[in-house]
């Protein structure tokens, strides 16, 4: 199993939160053929909208479900 890591830099929970940033990850996602992201224990592994991005483009989101989320 190939992984890709998106470390080295900081980003705001600001920048994070933003729809098109998380449409950046989801679109570099699926062009890479990636099946399941995991958000780490950041900013993104509560955040409803990227979860549900992930869902509704058929990638594995491993962290909390919706129903916990919301």
């Amino acid at each position: 199993m190939e992984r890709i890591h998106m470390r080295g830099r900081r980003w705001s929970d600001a920048v994070v939160a933003n729809s098109s940033f998380i449409s950046l990850i989801i679109k570099g996602a699926l062009k890479n053929d990636i099946n399941a992201i995991h958000p780490d224990y950041g900013f993104l592994s509560a955040n409803g909208d990227f979860a549900k991005a992930c869902i509704e483009t058929d990638i594995m989101f491993i962290g909390l479900t919706l129903d916990v989320i919301y």
